[in-house]
């Protein structure tokens, strides 16, 4: 696939209507929208995942599937065999002014009686909210000042 056409499918993926995105989106406000990029690419190239669409321009990538690690896991999966759940990153940013819109899509692909599935994990996951947490560690989150 060419990669402006899966730029422009992960746009439509990640950023259509804002309220049917599912995944993890937040508003941050440091480290300045390049820097957070800069960061949540080291960090996710770090876990093991592959980019495999990157446009630094536009502050979006896409990953490789890549296995699911026992930890990251929901607990009634985890007697399953290695290799039947995988795991997939895409991440915008999106300017707002001064703060920057965050939207992470961590999807899993499981395999089983030569049934593929895929789709977004609930917040739940112990994926998503690991990745809350590496988020969250990165990223000023936008603080709202109450009278």
């Amino acid at each position: 696939m060419k990669p402006l056409l899966q730029m422009v499918l992960l746009s439509l993926i990640i950023g259509g209507c804002s309220s049917s995105f599912e995944g993890i989106r937040m508003r941050s406000r440091a480290p300045d929208i390049d820097e957070a990029f800069r960061k949540i690419g080291i960090a996710v190239d770090l876990d093991g995942y592959t980019r495999v669409m990157n446009d630094p321009a536009a502050r979006v990538f896409q990953t490789d599937w890549r296995m699911l690690r026992n930890e990251e896991r929901p607990t009634e999966d985890q007697g399953r065999p290695v290799g039947a759940d995988q795991a997939r990153l895409t991440l915008k940013l999106a300017s707002r002014g001064h703060m920057y819109d965050v939207f992470l899509g961590v999807f899993v692909r499981s395999e089983e009686n030569g049934a593929v599935q895929e789709g977004p994990v609930p917040a739940d996951h112990p994926l998503a909210m690991k990745w809350r947490k590496v988020l969250n560690s990165l990223l000023e989150r936008e603080s709202r000042d109450e009278d």
